[in-house]
Formats: C-alpha cells, sequence, structure tokens
C-alpha cells in the first residue's frame, strides 16, 4: 500500500457531523473530480475516483447531508492493471441542486472550475474540509521514505491560486507549474507536508511521516559526521606525509642530529608515528603542548624549504 492510499483511507475514516464542511468537502471532490455531461437522457454529474473509499466517502456524504442517491460504476483499466470508480449522479434536478447547495453559483455552466466561495478560507474547518477533500480527490503523496513530494492535479488556475493562498495564510510554502492542460500545486518540504497533513487530519499519517524525518536526520547527521571525521584523518594523513617528507629532506642534507634537541625530537616522533595528530605527539612527550608541537614542526618546514631552494639554485 503506497503512503498516498494510507493518508487517503485515514481521511475517509474521518466522521463528518457538521453540515458547511460536509459541503465544502463536496465542493472540493466535484472541482477535483466531477465532469457535467449532457445526453438525451439528461444531465449527469461523473466524479471518478482512483480509489473505492473515497467514492464510497463521497456517495455517503451526498446521501446524508442533501439526501441525493447516486451510483458507483467500477471502471477497468487495463493499462494500470486495476480498477477505477465512476460516482454518477444523474439528473438535471439532483445535478442543479447539489451544486448550488455546496456553494456553486446558479446556473453553472459545464465547467466546474469556479473558484471557492469566500467563506471557504475564512473558517479553519471549513477550510481543513475542503483541503480534505482535494487531497482525496487529486492529490498524490510520494513515499517520504525516497523525498517530499506531495501535489494536487487541478484544471483550474484560479482554483490553484486560492488553494495557494490559503496555504500561504498557513505557512506552507507551495508552488504552481502547469502541466499540459493542467495546473500541478506542490509541496517538496517534509515539513509543510506535515502541517498539511495535520490540517486535513491525517494524524497518524503525520506520526509515521515525523518517524520517517527523525530517522532521515539522524542518518543525515551521522552521514555528516563521518564525513567530517574523514575528511580530518586525511588531512591529517597528507599534512603528516608532507612533513615525513620535509624531514627525510633535512636529514638527507643536514641530518637530524644536528638540529636543536626541540627539533629533532619532533623529528623523529614524526617520522616514527606518521598516523599520529599533533596532540598525540605532543602527549608524547613530556615538556610541550599541541601548539608546541605545530610551532617546531613550522620551524622544520622553513629549514626544508630552504635547502631545497639552495638545492634548486645549485
Amino acid at each position: 500500500m503506497t503512503f498516498s492510499i494510507k493518508v487517503k483511507d485515514e481521511l475517509c475514516r474521518i466522521h463528518t457531523e457538521d453540515k458547511a464542511s460536509a459541503f465544502a468537502e463536496l465542493f472540493a471532490l466535484v472541482v477535483a473530480a466531477g465532469n457535467v455531461t449532457l445526453s438525451s437522457s439528461g444531465m449527469a454529474l461523473k466524479l471518478h475516483f482512483e480509489h473505492l473509499p473515497v467514492a464510497k466517502r463521497a456517495y455517503q456524504l451526498l446521501l446524508r447531508f442533501l439526501q441525493i442517491d447516486s451510483e458507483i460504476d467500477v471502471v477497468e483499466n487495463k493499462m494500470k492493471k486495476r480498477h477505477a470508480y465512476n460516482l454518477v449522479i444523474s439528473g438535471s434536478g439532483s445535478v442543479l441542486t447539489l451544486l448550488e447547495q455546496i456553494g456553486f453559483p446558479p446556473k453553472t455552466t459545464l465547467f466546474l472550475s469556479h473558484t471557492p466561495p469566500a467563506k471557504i478560507a475564512e473558517r479553519p474547518s471549513l477550510r481543513a474540509a475542503f483541503l480534505r477533500g482535494l487531497f482525496l480527490g487529486c492529490a498524490t503523496v510520494s513515499n517520504p521514505k525516497k523525498n517530499y513530494h506531495l501535489e494536487f492535479n487541478l484544471s483550474s488556475k484560479e482554483c490553484a491560486a486560492y488553494i495557494l493562498n490559503i496555504l500561504k495564510n498557513q505557512k506552507i510554502v507551495a508552488k504552481i507549474v502547469s502541466r499540459k492542460s493542467n495546473y500541478v500545486l506542490y509541496l517538496k518540504s517534509g515539513e509543510d507536508m506535515a502541517s498539511l497533513l495535520t490540517i486535513i487530519g491525517a494524524h497518524g499519517s503525520v506520526l509515521e511521516l515525523e518517524n520517517i524525518r527523525i530517522l532521515k536526520e539522524m542518518r543525515n547527521n551521522v552521514n555528516r559526521a563521518v564525513n567530517c571525521e574523514t575528511a580530518n584523518i586525511n588531512k591529517t594523513v597528507s599534512a603528516a606525509l608532507r612533513q615525513q617528507k620535509m624531514i627525510r629532506l633535512i636529514d638527507k642534507e643536514i641530518g637530524i642530529e644536528n638540529l636543536s634537541e626541540p627539533l629533532a625530537q619532533v623529528a623523529m616522533l614524526r617520522l616514527n608515528n606518521p598516523e599520529a595528530t599533533l596532540t598525540e605527539l605532543a602527549e608524547m612527550t613530556s615538556d610541550s603542548t599541541k601548539s608546541g608541537i605545530n610551532h617546531r614542526l613550522r620551524k622544520l618546514s622553513k629549514i626544508a624549504e630552504e635547502l631545497k631552494s639552495k638545492e634548486d639554485l645549485s
């Protein structure tokens, strides 16, 4: 079962008591999945869903709050190798009553791309119901274990802008892009996805998402720490190799035994302990610190550079 299906299953189990909230959700379902048709037998409103529990929820909301009976037809999708479901409301009277009751303007055209009523954006409960209906009707969300991506696939640019404004007021970052003849409103942040799912009532899915986010963050922190440690080790090893090379040059040209005692001591320590850090080298002496060891190695480096310059000149 995909994460999208899990979220939609959870949303379909939410019990709606408020008539206004039911109408806001139905408005969103019609905008997201509806299509009005005319034929010799009259007008019909068809809502197309990929998931049976969503079709059943729409059927129950229509029957309970509007006393409108509808039918659910099973559509075989051979390409996707799964079924889809059409919820059909037949008859001009039933269709027009439904559309006007849930908020569409009187004498609605065949195109259901109207901007939602202003009152939906003004009341938190209606906003939640509206966004829930949109999610059920036209949204998908990726598996958060792989990446964070949630999108609404809408036919109306105006409706997409309306939703974008609602999300913006909730401090949720979203963007709109055109895709073929539709408009896709999408979220790319795990935090924004969690905020949206919380608003629409998918609390169990939010917990799953947050657990995944925590694990991913811990894994990323561990990887960063390992990468940092590896980089530090590589840096230490590279520096030690350069120091050994310069000490061998000094030994070849003038002999380590001819250096001052502090410099000779550090030179021999570095040659005998190629992987040791400056701190570890300091601990091997009785009279120096990390800073002192570093200072002596710089002196040895300066001596090596002078010897190398003489070699180049000769």
